[in-house]
């Protein structure tokens, strides 16, 4: 057919996404899916109009998805829904312009779908209000008087109501804003240079409010930045040089922005990728070599990305699939002398077998040895099957002694579903990795390169192959626990000290608490109780402070500022009137604790900070203070006061970086 746009919706109530094709001299049609993105004709054939444009919605109330059709010389149609995909014409010819496009939305305030239809050769643009019924009548304006293409409507002016942003062909853009009546005054901006043929509204630079991608025919498709209150500027991106005609917006590669579809006439489509700042690049693929019309993004096949149907004149329409690359999941040493003697049951069920690893990426649980000794295998664990293709030198393993091992690799193979074994000759004694697989290493069954994303503990994206990035995960350990009881209590306090001077190479999680690399008295032990505040999270973390005290402490998710003070004036009382302020920064700072200038006496070494219902959560000592210098009894005096700390855990970090 000569398909000229498509708009997708649950047409028949199967739970998956249908398409509703609008054609040039021929029958609209109906093409329904079985969700696996394989799409079947309906056998329907919906009027014999020159159709340019449909938006879908439900029109009369009634529960399923309508269609209001733009038709060009010829009044534009209401296509009624049966609920099972079956439409019927409502009988409405509203207008009789060269109608090009139409976008739906309660324009009105009234709680049902009005229309905003887009008109060409110098007609202006109307408003169609429906009654609630599917019932739709002229609003009276006529907005404009310019060759639009296509309209995207969307709140630009955070004022609660949908404006409307207008693409002009022959004139500039438009911009009109809604006073939440359905009535449409022109901002007065001109944006664009009057070759414009589509516009899809989003919040592209993630500051909240809507902008514009907009697509140009012979000419760089432009973002346009919103400042917040509907007025734009253009961010001076020039988008390829193509015939564009369509654009759909959407997150394509899991990153969490909008990306951009973009349907070319003659060329061949494009995908743009946002890094999130509203700054586009391109993805590097040209998808198909068709007369493409019109482009919709939905998850088409059920697997949880969005994927494209593009309307081709006089070619066949394309279902394209999003088949994003490979991604890390998990990443596992292994040593083959390690067994079930060599360290604790970390699994947490008392059994040692099956403990061999050292460590554990999910979960509470203790870590007493040194990890990352005589490692000699790696395992990498993805989402989906995985083709790996490695030379000598394609895996780098960094360890933070200095040492840098580059490996020649004997095998990449997959030991179980989805997970590739890199065995690493002779082994090597580190405390942390850094991992790098190079480009082109790891691939997909459809040759996409690696595409790293940590989902255990704290995530970080790594990027691509090319792009490189960094996987940062935690062991989660209480310190303190030196029995591994799971518990901070009165038996740990006896452990807490080995020596005040003695030295270690590599970072004890139990005992040097403070992390400096040795155990002396500043690891003077600071236990959390189980009945600790919750701590309200800032939205970004401040300058680090100055490390003052005897303890960094730190929560899975996420990591970043956190600020807590008590004293006597607040819910949350201190003894004596103490002030404690607390503050959670990434790995490697430490806690503030500050004395009240009005009591510089207030804060002493064994003080303890309670809130009202006067159970102790925290016993403090300053990192100074020699108070406490092989004084193990009064440690051992002092914890038993304590609520069990089973739920305040510390994390070790631990790095992978993969490029």
């Amino acid at each position: 057919h000569s398909s000229y746009g498509v708009s997708l919706g649950d047409l028949d109530g199967d739970g998956d996404l249908d398409a509703f094709v609008v054609n040039r001299l021929q029958a609209n049609k109906v093409w329904l899916n079985d969700g696996s993105g394989n799409f079947i004709d309906s056998g329907q054939s919906l009027g014999n109009h020159n159709s340019d444009g449909v938006s879908l919605g439900d029109l009369d109330g009634d529960g399923d998805v309508d269609a209001f059709v733009a038709n060009s010389g010829q009044g534009n149609r209401v296509w009624l829904n049966d609920g099972s995909g079956n439409f019927t014409d409502s009988g409405q010819v509203l207008g009789n312009h060269s109608s090009l496009n139409v976008s739906l939305g309660d324009l009105d305030g009234d709680g049902d779908l009005d229309a905003f239809v887009a008109n060409n050769i110098n007609q202006g643009n109307r408003v169609w209000l429906n009654n609630g019924a599917g019932v739709f009548s002229d609003s009276g304006q006529s907005l404009g008087n310019h060759n639009t293409a296509s309209i995207s409507l969307g709140d630009v002016d955070g004022d609660g109501d949908l404006d409307v942003f207008v693409a002009n062909f022959n004139q500039e853009s438009r911009v009109w804003l809604n006073d939440g009546n359905g009535n449409f005054t022109d901002s007065g901006q001109r944006p664009g240079d009057g070759f414009s043929f589509d516009v899809s509204l989003g919040d592209l630079d993630g500051d909240g409010d809507l902008d514009a991608f907009v697509v140009n025919l012979n000419q760089s498709n432009r973002v346009w930045l919103n400042n917040g209150d509907g007025r734009f500027t253009d961010s001076g991106q020039s988008l390829g040089n193509h015939n564009s005609r369509s654009v759909a917006l959407g997150d394509l590669d899991g990153d969490g922005d909008l990306d951009a579809f973009v349907a070319n006439a003659v060329q061949a489509n494009r995908v743009w990728l946002n890094d999130g700042s509203g700054n586009f690049t391109p993805s590097g693929q040209s998808l198909g070599d068709h007369f493409s019309r019109g482009v919709s993004l939905g998850d088409l096949d059920g697997d949880g990305d969005l994927d494209a149907f593009v309307a081709n004149r006089g070619q066949p329409n394309r279902v394209w699939l999003n088949a994003n690359p490979p991604k890390v999941i998990d990443v596992i040493a292994a040593g083959s002398g390690w067994d079930a003697t060599f360290i604790d049951a970390v699994d947490g069920d008392g059994v040692g077998a099956g403990n061999g690893l050292g460590y554990s990426l999910v979960g509470a649980h203790q870590l007493t040895t040194l990890p990352w000794q005589g490692i000699d295998t790696l395992y990498i664990v993805f989402d989906a099957d995985v083709s790996a293709s490695l030379a000598d030198g394609d895996v780098v393993v960094t360890g933070t002694n200095g040492g840098i091992y580059s490996l020649g690799i004997l095998q990449f193979g997959v030991a179980q579903a989805n997970t590739a074994t890199v065995p690493i000759p002779g082994g090597f004694d580190v405390d942390s990795l850094v991992l790098t697989l190079f480009d082109g290493a790891v691939t997909n069954a459809a040759g996409e390169p690696l595409n790293g994303e940590w989902t255990s503990g704290q995530s970080a994206p790594s990027g691509d192959a090319s792009l490189g990035g960094q996987f940062n995960f935690f062991f989660n350990v209480l310190r303190g626990d030196e029995n591994a009881s799971g518990q901070v209590n009165g038996t740990d306090a006896l452990n807490v000290f080995s020596s005040n001077t003695q030295a270690t190479t590599e970072v004890n999680a139990r005992r040097d608490i403070n992390g400096s690399g040795q155990i002396n008295s500043t690891d003077s032990l600071l236990a959390f109780g189980n009945n600790t505040k919750g701590l309200p999270v800032a939205p970004t973390p401040p300058a680090a402070p100055a490390p003052t005290a005897a303890v960094a402490f730190f929560q899975q998710q996420p990591i970043v500022a956190v600020d807590a003070v008590f004293d006597e004036l607040a819910s949350d009382e201190v003894p004596r009137a103490q002030q404690l302020k607390v503050r959670r920064h990434p790995i490697g700072f430490v806690s503030t604790l500050r004395r009240r200038a009005d009591k510089p006496s207030a804060f002493l070494p064994m003080d303890t900070v309670s809130d009202s219902d006067k159970a102790i959560d925290a016993a403090f000592a300053e990192e100074e203070s020699d108070e406490f210098d092989n004084k193990t009894s009064t440690f051992e005096s002092l914890f038993r006061k304590l609520v069990p700390a089973a739920k305040s855990k510390f994390q070790r970090q631990r790095t992978i970086r993969t490029r």
